[in-house]
């Protein structure tokens, strides 16, 4: 299947590799606003210049193609998403699906429309250890869950970032991460939260890095969060330190590591399950079958409303001191369908 990347720099640069390692997709075309970094790794890459451009709409012209992948600052998400779709290609695009709720739903409603595919790639569930967690879970291996713990403490400089500078850096371009990641293991929706955002008085971030939030869920089930990216010192990885409590157990998943322990039981050690492919590599494997399948893949746009849902609650919830419905999307997504040639 033919991909059309836009973004190579930063981020995209291991995108660029992914790609040409998959069976799946060929990459075609390279679409990045900065000249110098596209020629760069069009060089790297043995991409050909004629092939490389400066905006989308030019490649969606000169390129065939059938998906797009978008590597770049999330405000442009939007209006490159609805290009792809106008010209009839599906998408998958790298976290946060937009940087405003209007937009995310815009852009799932423009897939809708299309019969195109939207996902969202939300790497960090593509893992080996939450997809450990989540069989466990639906094995009834703790029994029902009722609540869970996550704890989650980086000290990131981010030299010369524009996180340095941004409003509520962790809540915005982290924590999405973790939410995620509780609906995921927990196979639940979130309902609501309370959140407070602060900033410990030796932070290098201008705006709050650190934050508390409780999410209450469907299924009757609490989740406390606490996160900082101020935290020099015992860092736990960015996964975070999790115990989810059942009535018949617990899960703990620290360090890599995953335990389980029965009621008067010591935790023991889960061997975690291994996975031909993991993280973005299996991210961009769902895009694929989705596509052919002619489905919507696990974290589509619709689903990944839910998760974005939980950073705008938090957000309106630090700001204003009071527990935030989260918000949602009514409508279930339509299925992608087969264009006629």
């Amino acid at each position: 299947m033919r991909l059309i990347q836009v973004g190579v720099g930063g981020f995209g640069s291991g995108w660029t590799q992914i790609v040409a390692d998959s069976p799946e997709f060929e990459p075609v075309a390279f679409v990045d606003i900065n000249k110098k970094v596209l020629d760069e790794m069009g060089s790297t890459r043995g991409m050909p210049r004629n092939r490389r451009f400066t905006s989308l709409e030019a490649a969606l012209a000169k390129v065939e193609a059938e998906a797009v992948l978008i590597v770049t600052p999330p405000a442009s998400h939007r209006p490159l998403a609805e290009a792809a779709f106008k010209a009839g290609f599906h998408v998958l695009t790298e976290k946060p699906l937009a940087e405003k709720w209007g937009d995310c739903t815009a852009m799932v409603r423009a897939a809708r429309r299309a019969e195109r595919v939207l996902m969202v790639s939300q790497n960090y569930r593509y893992r080996e250890a939450p997809r450990t967690i989540r069989g466990l879970i639906d094995q009834g291996a703790i029994g029902s869950p009722g609540y869970a713990q996550v704890s989650f403490h980086k000290a990131p400089k981010f030299p010369r970032s524009y996180r340095l500078e941004m409003d509520y850096p962790l809540l915005v371009d982290m924590s999405i991460h973790h939410f995620d990641l509780m609906r995921y293991v927990l196979n639940a929706n979130p309902l609501s939260v309370l959140c407070y955002s602060f900033r410990p008085r030796w932070s290098w971030f201008k705006h709050e890095p650190a934050c508390q939030a409780r999410f209450h869920m469907t299924k009757d089930i609490l989740v406390d969060y606490f996160g900082s990216w101020v935290s020099d010192g015992a860092e736990t990885t960015w996964d975070g330190d999790w115990r989810i409590q059942g009535d018949k157990g617990c899960i703990l998943w620290s360090q890599g590591a995953v335990r389980i322990a029965a009621p008067g039981e010591e935790a023991r050690k889960v061997t975690i399950q291994t996975l031909r492919r993991s993280d973005r590599q299996l991210s961009l494997l769902e895009f694929h079958q989705a596509i052919v399948e002619h489905r919507a893949p696990e974290t589509s746009g619709t689903d990944n409303l839910h998760s974005i849902g939980m950073v705008f609650a938090a957000l309106a919830s630090a700001a204003g001191g009071r527990p935030k419905p989260i918000p949602q999307m009514a409508k279930a997504p339509a299925r992608p369908k087969r264009k006629k040639a």
